[in-house]
């Protein structure tokens, strides 16, 4: 299946699944009494915390402040911002009290950029080798060798975000977008869909299509990067006051004012999840700031100072075993395929036969058996369990075939497509190209399958030998393109079409792709059964056969 929608595989003793901690809610001891402004992190990895008045480095164990004055003796200093402009020095915006920048290697007093001589800074934004510096009354641009200024066409504007986007910096304040030409140094008005409303605009983020996001106090909206036009980004987020906005490698997530977080997914397999104080272990629905580290954990910081941190095992579920008593389950030591549906229901195959939902809501097990009885031979492939897009599960059982669980219906289950050639077996779910289509990588190339004609088709391919190659893996890019890993070599898939990437498998010394990826850089890495590792950059050039380093040899 699609990495972004993975099946997620356990074999191990049903106690052990029990006693298991899924969501991995960390409550970090926060030395913080006001509102999480910001979080980032270093080129060491360390995370840097900003509260309103005050800055902290975690070294993974616990905060270290750093010592801040304010030129207002009376007044505490008020952070909006911060950012690592290199490895070794940090900027501070702060809204009395100027630009402050914080030197790691030589650790002091943050000292002020004298140049700027406003006291009122709100946001900062890198782009390529400027800093651009957001205040009250203007744009500054810094680089290494001069500063230029422009200023705003009205007297003061209050910014809530700043973004960079196609050659352009785009600023929220408050109930008004405005871009910057960076080119022409021009100020630009941008038109959005609630003008007739009375909304805030809050954050602004680029997704991973380039497409650009608006968290507001009336939802969370959409620009479509290549049209232009304005959109709901979920149907579920209508009238919620979304504040900030983060994202993964396969979800969005966003920090509301009322509702806690909201996990999307970036595939649409399953809706919108909520995690708050009462189905999780955050302190506080109010959320001020999300942010993602190296290790793809996720940082949730409230209105309130306190600190959660979710581990990426806790991203995988909505359920915490903690909450659940599953002593009328069936007793089983083989547990196969775990995933979750839209309703947060847990289903899984025990003893490669019987499937087994967890309600989480009533903590109630019910099991669907297969009328055919137990597989018994263990070198068939293992039971494969999916969610199609309106929620309904299924699982394919090696040589039996494809079956869809009927939930309210009888609990022996019955085979909707029984599969008619003893030596193609279904590997892996990839997708669902339509409302009737299923798309499955098998032992005989990707094949899908109609339901309402209960027709299984081989799908055509270029060269047509991937037609019989062995599927290995995949990974999905976007909506309908995705990386097909095969023993006979890389191909790529748009939901019609298998074909091979000859740029890439040219320059492999091995035909046997195991698994493949695109990195968040446009990096391609590709690991073979018998070559090694390799990394090609976005224009499918070879930089590095890792196998070909000293610590990589003898581990092909």
């Amino acid at each position: 299946m699609a990495d972004r929608f993975k099946v997620i595989f356990f074999v191990f003793y049903f106690s052990l699944f029990l006693s298991s901690s899924w969501a991995q809610f960390s409550t970090i001891d926060s030395p913080f009494n006001t509102k999480i402004q910001t979080i980032s992190q270093d080129s060491q990895g360390t995370i840097w915390v900003a509260s309103t008045n005050s800055i902290a480095q975690f070294d993974g164990y616990q905060f270290k402040p750093i010592q801040l004055n304010s030129k207002q003796s009376k007044n505490a200093i008020y952070i909006s911002d911060m950012a690592f402009i290199d490895e070794t020095e940090l900027l501070i915006a702060t809204r009395n009290n100027g630009l402050l920048l914080y030197r790691l290697d030589v650790p002091t007093i943050p000292e002020s950029i004298d140049f700027i001589t406003e006291d009122t800074i709100f946001a900062i934004e890198k782009v390529d080798q400027n800093i651009w510096i957001a205040s009250e009354k203007g744009l500054y641009r810094l680089s290494s060798s001069d500063h230029q200024y422009y200023p705003f066409e009205e007297e003061k504007i209050y910014i809530d975000s700043m973004v960079y986007q196609n050659n352009q910096l785009l600023i929220a304040s408050s109930n008004r977008l405005t871009g910057f030409d960076i080119e022409n140094k021009t100020f630009i008005d941008i038109t959005y869909p609630l003008s007739d409303q009375t909304v805030n605009f809050w954050d602004l983020y680029i997704d991973q299509e380039n497409n650009l996001l608006i968290s507001t106090n009336q939802g969370l909206f959409k620009k479509n990067s290549l049209t232009q036009k304005w959109s709901k980004a979920y149907q579920d987020s209508s009238g919620l006051n979304v504040k900030t906005i983060v994202s993964d490698s396969e979800n969005l997530w966003l920090g509301t004012t009322d509702k806690g977080l909201i996990r999307s997914s970036f595939t649409s397999k399953f809706k919108p999840q909520h995690f708050s104080t009462t189905n999780s272990n955050i302190t506080s629905d109010i959320i001020a700031t999300l942010f993602v580290d190296q290790d793809h954990n996720l940082w949730v910081g409230n209105y309130y100072g306190s600190i959660t941190m979710i581990s990426p095992s806790a991203m995988n579920f909505g359920l915490n075993a903690d909450t659940l008593s599953l002593s009328n389950c069936p007793k089983s030591q083989a547990i196969d395929g775990l995933i979750e549906d839209f309703q947060g229901n847990l289903w899984f195959v025990a003893t490669r036969k019987t499937v087994i939902k967890v309600d989480s809501k009533n903590k109630v097990c019910t099991s669907f058996t297969l009328e055919q009885g137990f597989l018994t031979n263990k070198h068939e492939p293992l039971p494969i369990l999916f969610l199609d897009n309106s929620n309904n599960v299924w699982v394919s059982y090696s040589h039996i075939g494809l079956v869809k669980i009927q939930d309210s219906g009888p609990v022996i289950l019955s085979i909707d497509y029984p599969l008619k050639d003893p030596n193609l077996f279904i590997k892996d779910f990839i997708t669902q190209t339509d409302s009737k289509t299923f798309v499955f990588g098998t032992s005989r190339g990707l094949v899908s399958y109609d339901t309402e004609k209960k027709e299984l088709r081989t799908l055509p391919s270029e060269p047509s030998y991937f037609q019989q190659s062995i599927f290995r893996g995949s990974y999905q890019i976007t909506d309908n393109q995705f990386l097909i890993a095969t023993n006979k070599g890389l191909a790529s898939f748009d939901g019609t079409m298998v074909r091979a990437m000859k740029t890439i498998q040219t320059q492999l010394t091995s035909e046997r792709v195991q698994t493949a990826l695109k990195d968040s850089l446009g990096n391609f890495w590709i690991g073979t059964a018998d070559a090694g590792l390799f990394k090609f950059n976005e224009k499918q050039e070879l930089v590095k056969n890792f196998a070909d380093q000293p610590q990589w040899q003898g581990h092909k």
